[in-house]
């Protein structure tokens, strides 16, 4: 006899996941993620069966399906983001402290991101 299957190991309840549970598992904040999804065409699905999908719980809760959110998290422009995030912390630290030789240089040396390999896709 094989080992018997465990609960929500496999089915639906793996083919899916949450929003709140792909932002966590990619790292971002919501604004990010949903540029993100944007840019590369990821769109929100809706599960045949919610409860399945939902691991028991069956309210209405917005689903991605699992592979997307993995084949995001392989994303260059991810890094981008938390560069340019990291960016606008030491811009703001560097206006309050009055350091105009440091906000030059930080405006001159500003991340860029470019989106030629989603345009190539």
């Amino acid at each position: 006899m094989g080992k018997e299957k465990k609960k929500y190991r496999s089915g639906q309840a793996t083919s899916f996941i949450t929003r709140g549970a792909a932002i966590r598992k990619l790292q971002l904040n919501l604004v990010d993620f949903r540029r993100l999804c944007i840019l590369k065409g990821i769109y929100p699905v809706q599960p045949s069966d919610m409860k399945k999908a939902g691991r028991g719980n069956k309210q209405p809760k917005t689903y991605f399906r699992t592979k997307d959110i993995q084949f995001l998290s392989h994303e260059p422009i991810i890094w981008k983001f938390r560069a340019y995030k990291t960016y606008k912390k030491k811009l703001r630290k560097a206006i309050d402290k009055r350091e105009k030789g440091r906000i030059s240089q930080l405006v001159r040396d500003a991340p860029r991101y470019k989106l030629d390999h989603i345009v190539k896709e």
